[in-house]
C-alpha cells in the first residue's frame, strides 16, 4: 500500500515528503482506510481551507485536516 507513497525517514520514524503527498495518499486510500468517499480537496469554508471533504456511507459530511508533522 505504501510502495508509491513519497516517504522519507526521520529520526523517529517515517513521514510523507510533504503535506500534498500525504493528501494524495489519503485521497487514493480513504475508502479502504475509513470507508469514506472524497468529494473535494482544498475546499474553502468561511475563509478556512479544509484538506479533504468526504462523505460516509450515510452521506454525512466529514472534514479531514491532515498534518504531516508537528502542527505549526
Amino acid at each position: 500500500m505504501l510502495s508509491s507513497a513519497a516517504l522519507r525517514k526521520t529520526g523517529s520514524g517515517w513521514e510523507f515528503a510533504n503535506e500534498e503527498a500525504l493528501e494524495d495518499f489519503v485521497e487514493v486510500h480513504l475508502q479502504s482506510l475509513l470507508g469514506l468517499t472524497v468529494i473535494k480537496r482544498q475546499f474553502t469554508v468561511n475563509e478556512q481551507r479544509c484538506d479533504i471533504i468526504a462523505v460516509d456511507e450515510n452521506k454525512r459530511l466529514v472534514v479531514l485536516e491532515l498534518k504531516n508533522g508537528e502542527d505549526r
